[in-house]
């Protein structure tokens, strides 16, 4: 089974911290497909290693454009996730739970209902935002 994860780092002014998320790789008309349903980004390719990579930029951009902009707790807050902590600033981003993704997500529900998914818990650095 081939390992799907994403590497990478980004890099600005912002604060980091880690996060787990699940990604899903499943293969249409033999296109691959890297899904993370907690951001609602999407890769593709020709093979797995090109539907990392273009996830990878996804998920840069994502977070270089949300970032610059200002946006990102509010789009975070529209995926659904929550901010912990108290009156220091920043708060830590909680991603939500996948039960709370699968009745909420039709998109993730589609890939469960129609594909054989396999997936992975991995590691992500999301700046720290309240």
């Amino acid at each position: 089974m081939a390992k799907l994860g994403f590497k990478g780092s980004f890099d600005n002014e912002i604060a980091s911290f880690s996060v787990s998320l699940f990604l899903f790789h499943f293969v249409e008309d033999k296109v691959h497909f890297v899904y993370c349903p907690h951001l609602d980004i999407t890769g593709y390719g020709h093979t797995l290693k090109e539907a990392k990579d273009s996830f990878e930029v996804g998920f840069m951009e994502f977070l270089d454009y949300t970032t610059k902009k200002g946006t990102l707790a509010a789009e975070l807050k529209k995926l659904g996730w929550a901010f912990k902590g108290g009156s220091k600033l920043p708060k830590k981003p909680v991603a939500p739970s996948m039960s709370a993704l699968l009745k909420t997500n039709r998109y993730m529900s589609e890939i469960f209902d129609k594909y054989p998914v396999q997936t992975f818990k991995q590691n992500f650095g999301i700046p720290a935002y309240a």
